[in-house]
């Protein structure tokens, strides 16, 4: 399998999330060395937890798995750029590198805008910590699609 292919099971994940009614439209999938640690899906709405997004998910996932803080040498594939918060997270568990589909501007149009956040937060980053590699696909916006249809949806 390679970037791409797990870019879309990403965004299956993050398609499904919305159709169960579990939460937003996002998706993440966490590989070390080409095996998949976790995956998480965006619970927000369904837990009431402001920090449930999708990669937090995937990353507390794999480390209580692994029993380390710890993700070096570890691929972060999410079905949109991370925002300042996920950000935190991927920096302080030493991923390697994150892969999206989607970006921020996709997700301000479908109605989830972190705009501000990351004005306020990421003023002003000189250096990456991270390898951010953004990968188009024709189904980068299939979670926001159907998120904006499903209209008994929470926003947030």
């Amino acid at each position: 399998m390679n970037d791409r292919d797990y870019l879309e099971q990403a965004v299956d994940l993050a398609v499904e999330n919305v159709r169960s009614g579990n939460g937003g439209p996002f998706g993440a999938i966490l590989l070390r060395d080409r095996a998949i640690l976790s995956r998480g899906t965006d619970l927000v709405t369904e837990t009431n937890d402001p920090k449930a997004h999708a990669e937090i998910i995937a990353i507390r996932k794999a480390c209580q798995e692994l029993e380390t803080f710890e993700l070096d040498r570890s691929v972060l594939y999410t079905s949109c750029e991370p925002c300042p918060i996920c950000l935190g997270a991927i920096l302080w568990s030493r991923i390697g590198r994150v892969v999206f589909v989607a970006d921020r501007r996709d997700a301000a149009g479908a109605g989830s805008n972190d705009e501000e956040h990351y004005r306020q937060y990421l003023p002003d980053i000189k250096a990456k910590m991270v390898q951010m590699d953004q990968i188009l696909l024709e189904s980068a916006n299939r979670a926001f699609k159907v998120w904006t249809e499903a209209r008994h949806l929470p926003r947030y």
